[in-house]
């Protein structure tokens, strides 16, 4: 992976323009829908990173590499984070497989929640901003009949599992202030509606939480910044619970 002169499609991640090369080419075509372009005609060629996937057709694998390794100095939390109709900002945090893209999904396609990150939050510790990360939701089985059913929506079109609805629920800033109003972690995939308990957390102990889906035991002080970022705001652990019932607590929280 080096920096080279390429007439490949840029795109944009975090604080770096890539290039993908040596795949086929049914792959680069999906990513051309799936990704951010980057559209600043001034970049130069040192500027875009050449990424060679070879056979490699994973593109969750191919955003978090690029994320992790070229964003040295940055906190990364396995999360999503979205932005309110009443410009609440939200975390929501938590292990895979624990239903953080479904509710992120259900939000922004039923509710017009805007997204600014999916799948990781990537924060900038210097400016205190979260950098904007247009990455495509990746779908279950099952997870557009669950969407369908709970806001009568389901994403379109769907590539190799993954949906890119950026251009309509993204959120317009650029980044976004790395402090929220309501920080989410997720403990256990969607159970029945009865089964949801929502408890409150002190900021220390949602730091805990995170210690084991983030960077932050890797880079000095990121501990007492993050802990910074979610004092201010509330923070609630969710266990259990329908996609619906962990909705409706959601709302009910941020209105």
């Amino acid at each position: 992976m080096h920096a080279s002169a390429t007439k490949k499609t840029a795109y944009a991640l975090g604080k770096v323009c890539f290039s993908v090369h040596n795949c086929d080419a049914e792959f680069e075509q999906d990513l051309d829908i799936l990704l951010p372009h980057a559209h600043d005609q001034n970049l130069n060629e040192e500027d875009v990173l050449e990424i060679r996937t070879g056979c490699e057709k994973d593109v969750r694998g191919l955003l978090n590499h690029i994320l992790k390794r070229y964003h040295s100095g940055c906190l990364w939390i396995d999360a999503a984070c979205l932005i309110s109709p009443a410009g609440k900002r939200v975390l929501i945090a938590g292990r895979s497989s624990t239903g953080k893209s479904t509710t992120t999904m259900a939000l922004a396609l039923g509710y017009g929640w805007k997204v600014l990150a999916e799948d990781l939050v990537l924060i900038d510790l210097k400016t205190d901003k979260v950098l904007k990360f247009a990455s495509p939701f990746s779908l279950k089985t099952g997870t557009k009949e669950l969407l369908e059913k709970t806001v009568g929506r389901s994403p379109q079109p769907v590539l190799r599992s993954e949906w890119a609805p950026m251009n309509e629920l993204a959120a317009t800033e650029n980044d976004g202030p790395a402090y929220f109003d309501l920080a989410l972690y997720f403990t256990q995939i969607f159970q029945g509606p009865e089964l949801l308990t929502v408890s409150e957390m002190a900021p220390t102990e949602f730091l805990r939480k995170v210690l084991d889906c983030s960077n932050i035991l890797r880079i000095p002080d990121s501990a007492t910044k993050f802990v910074e970022y979610i004092s201010n705001g509330q923070c609630l652990m969710l266990d259990g619970g329908s996609l619906e019932a962990r909705i409706d607590a959601i709302r009910e929280v941020c209105n």
